[in-house]
């Protein structure tokens, strides 16, 4: 599990955590393009992205279990997922 540490947007914005799945050919250039698409999309939706998550399928559901204690601790407003861009 790869988590991010930076929010991006500022305090007076509600917070959103992001959440990657990632496959075994997922590579990390992928993986931050993912990220740079989450990011985009909560400054435009009027978020701040805290924590990325990323979960490879070998340690399933590691990462979401972190998540989720991530988002009861902060008081997250939202969780954001990738989908498949429309065509």
């Amino acid at each position: 599990m790869i988590a991010t540490k930076t929010t991006i947007g500022g305090p007076d914005r509600p917070l959103l955590l992001g959440y990657i799945r990632a496959d075994a050919l997922t590579t990390e250039r992928e993986i931050g393009l993912a990220t740079a698409d989450l990011a985009g999309y909560a400054a435009q939706a009027g978020y701040a992205l805290g924590r990325v998550f990323v979960e490879r399928t070998e340690r399933v559901p590691a990462a979401f279990e972190a998540l989720m204690v991530e988002a009861e601790r902060t008081g997250a407003g939202a969780v954001l997922m990738p989908g498949p861009q429309p065509g």
